[in-house]
């Protein structure tokens, strides 16, 4: 059961609480978005996200993760600057 609020944001940027924690997605031009999961609360700043950078270019979609790893380790303020794989 998922307990779920969001609020979107210039229609580009949301937030939402999904099973505990709190999910970021940033969706930008050229096909690329950015989520990013943590416990609720955590700062944007604090090195506790866990980010994906998903990238759909002719009908191929690709997922990968900040560090090449899905831990919650990195900034989410961050994110268009880490390296992803």
């Amino acid at each position: 059961m998922s307990n779920r609020r969001s609020k979107t944001l210039y229609g580009v940027s949301r937030e939402d609480v999904v099973d505990g924690f709190s999910v970021k997605v940033e969706e930008l031009a050229g096909g690329i978005t950015y989520v990013g999961k943590a416990e609720v609360g955590s700062l944007s700043s604090n090195p506790v996200w866990k980010i994906m950078k998903i990238t759909e270019s002719s009908g191929t979609t690709d997922v990968e993760y900040a560090d090449g790893n899905d831990y919650f380790d990195n900034i989410w303020d961050n994110r268009a600057s880490l390296n992803y794989s």
